[in-house]
């Protein structure tokens, strides 16, 4: 992932010292390196940055073309082999916010490979830059990029689900007077006196994106599995490395129960979860939880209990809501809950039959699995787009 295209560009327009602060701390609070010497000018203009780096004292070289997208030409890198010696360093780095040129990498590459003196050298482009900010599992980058780069930052996650748009109206192919063609994944035959080309090009559209983000939703079924592995089961002769969408289905006849341990609502993350295969059953299994925790004494036909039960249900069936979910999960589920809604699958198979072994294994320990490469997938293997 990276910000908006520009971003690091777009910095500061007026400030190559701004630019170089930004490398500072770049270097110390997203690399893990420590800063020796801070910029200094002399007649050669020779350093920018000097920095401990993963156990070598690197020169860094900061240029920032404000005004333009142009690359760093190799006049501009005028002797950085001088450069690195003259400062006490093992290697330059080049931190630029557009890119290098070609004459400029065939420079680097011309000094590298000279053996008489040695010579090593790593270019961090723009782009290499944006996404080592981003990185999923690195919050310090992500808060330094809100920081410096408020406005791509908040763009992000403005579209979380792009949809797929490769048919056009043009695609479609006059059969008769009353019948157009589609040709590819999700295509087909549409008859009438007026067919609605917008309209069958949608559907087309909208199926064949939903079918490629199936891999995006087996991957996010997997993490949501592994979570709660013993809510869960396969067929007990399937291949554990492979398994297909039909292998795997929810346990619906364990118990629910609450776990202290745990850092969410079990009952109501798993049948959260049940749901994707079920709403109406999962809704049901946490309505009947919900009722066994109740103290309800009274005669199973009394209207006390029909009322209370009215109650329970109204008041319960809220629960599994995506709001609620959301307030009751932590960043973990809120992720995985996320990605099972934005690539939620049409229909999801379940497995029915008697063979089944749960992912939490006899001993209590977690089976290692993963679902079959490419699984919801296999109209890409059996047709081939635009044909």
């Amino acid at each position: 992932m990276s910000t908006k295209p520009g971003a690091i560009q777009a910095l500061v327009k007026d400030e190559l010292d701004a630019f170089e602060k930004f490398a500072e701390e770049y270097f110390e609070k997203i690399l893990g390196g420590v800063v020796l010497a801070g910029t200094t000018r002399g007649p050669d203009n020779d350093l920018d940055l000097k920095i401990q780096l993963n156990g070598e004292t690197v020169l860094v070289s900061c240029k920032h073309y404000a005004d333009g997208d142009n690359a760093v030409g190799a006049d501009q890198e005028y002797d950085p082999v001088s450069a690195i010696y003259s400062n006490g360093c093992t290697k330059f780095i080049g931190f630029y916010s557009t890119v290098p040129s070609a004459p400029l990498i065939t420079k680097l590459e011309g000094l590298k490979s000279n053996k008489s003196i040695p010579f090593d050298y790593e270019i961090l482009k723009n782009s290499d830059i944006e996404s080592r900010l981003l990185d999923k599992d690195n919050v310090v980058g992500w808060l330094f990029a809100a920081r410096y780069f408020p406005v791509s930052y908040a763009n992000l996650f403005r579209r979380f689900v792009v949809p797929i748009e490769h048919y056009k109206e043009k695609d479609l192919k006059k059969i008769t007077s009353t019948s157009w063609r589609l040709d590819g994944p999700f295509g087909g035959t549409s008859s009438g006196a007026e067919v609605d080309k917008a309209q069958v090009v949608q559907k087309a559209n909208d199926a064949l994106t939903n079918n490629v983000h199936a891999s995006f939703f087996s991957e996010a079924l997997k993490d949501a599995i592994d979570c709660f592995p013993e809510y869960f089961k396969y067929r007990a002769d399937a291949d554990l490395q492979a398994l297909e969408n039909s292998d795997v289905s929810p346990c619906w006849d364990r118990p629910l129960t609450y776990e202290s341990e745990r850092d969410c609502s079990v009952p109501i993350m798993v049948c959260g979860l049940w749901s994707f295969w079920c709403p109406r059953r999962a809704l049901e299994k946490y309505l009947i939880f919900m009722e066994a925790s109740e103290l309800l004494n009274d005669p199973p036909d009394s209207k006390a209990l029909i009322i209370a039960r009215a109650q329970l249900s109204l008041t319960y069936s809220s629960f599994l809501s995506p709001g609620n979910i959301a307030l009751r999960s932590s960043g973990k589920y809120r992720d995985i809950f996320a990605r099972l809604t934005a690539f939620c699958q049409l229909s999801l198979e379940e497995y029915k039959g008697a063979n089944s072994a749960s992912f939490r294994g006899e001993a209590g320990e977690r089976i290692i699995w993963n679902f079959k490469v490419g699984e919801g997938l296999n109209f890409l293997f059996d047709r081939v787009l635009g044909n």
